[in-house]
């Protein structure tokens, strides 16, 4: 493979510092006349004519193979220059491994190219990380002292509570009552309930009702009340048995 002789697009100028538009480079072994081949390409496949003419902008590009002896003229014969190139390095003391790494155009590019950064990476990639010793348990906080206790609140509520059956829930503030529970009537379809805690005044109002069927309510007294189910299946009185019932009572 060759190596650019001359940096690529080189602008070769006269004595007037004009572009060498039409120029002629000959090229030839150093110290003869003997003629050098040179190639448009690093894959020597395309020669350049001896002498290489030169662009409308006085450029080439030239690929050679090791040291050379440059005459360049005018496109009128009028010579430039006549001297001797020597390459920074020649080809035939870097192998063609290493040439495209001389060609890098950066440094990770090098790297790249010889590689070292996937040899990094695997490297890296192979680390087995020892787990380090446990360190010492640090020392055991003092618990800080308790605080002081909030003030007492008032009662949140006037009301008592008793649940059970039959039960009841009262509004201390208003003596307002409401008593609950659940029983069964006879084999008439009658039942009479007391109110376990009783009702002071009037104002009773009681709700009975069933799994099947509303039940009647009737003798409400401060004490309790009759309770007849119906039953809308057989359109009159039940009377087929004991049936349950829930009951609630409102007064005061």
């Amino acid at each position: 493979m060759a190596n650019l002789l001359l940096p690529p697009q080189l602008q070769f100028i006269d004595h007037d510092g004009a572009p060498l538009a039409g120029g002629k480079l000959f090229t030839y072994t150093p110290g003869t006349s003997a003629e050098k081949a040179t190639w448009q390409d690093a894959n020597e496949t395309i020669f350049w004519t001896n002498p290489i003419i030169l662009d409308d902008r006085g450029a080439a590009a030239i690929y050679g193979d090791g040291d050379y002896r440059l005459i360049l003229e005018d496109s009128d014969g009028n010579q430039i220059f006549d001297t001797s190139t020597t390459e920074p390095l020649r080809a035939d003391v870097i192998s063609a491994v290493m040439l495209p790494v001389v060609g890098a155009q950066s440094l990770q590019q090098a790297r790249d190219l010889m590689g070292v950064s996937q040899a990094i990476a695997d490297a890296l990639g192979a680390v087995n990380l020892i787990k380090g010793p446990t360190g010492p348990t640090g020392p055991i906080g003092v618990r800080g002292p308790t605080g002081a206790s909030g003030p007492t609140g008032a009662s949140a509520s006037n009301t008592e509570y008793h649940a059970g059956n039959p039960g009841w829930w009262r509004d201390n503030t208003s003596s307002f009552l409401v008593q609950f529970g659940f029983g069964s009537t006879d084999g008439t379809g009658n039942a009479h309930q007391n109110f376990p805690v009783p009702f002071t005044s009037g104002n009773i109002i009681v709700l009975a009702t069933s799994d099947l069927a509303w039940a009647d309510v009737n003798g409400i007294t401060p004490t309790g009340f009759d309770c007849t189910t119906a039953s809308p299946l057989f359109g009159g009185r039940w009377n087929g048995g004991p049936l349950g019932f829930y009951w609630l009572a409102l007064g005061s």
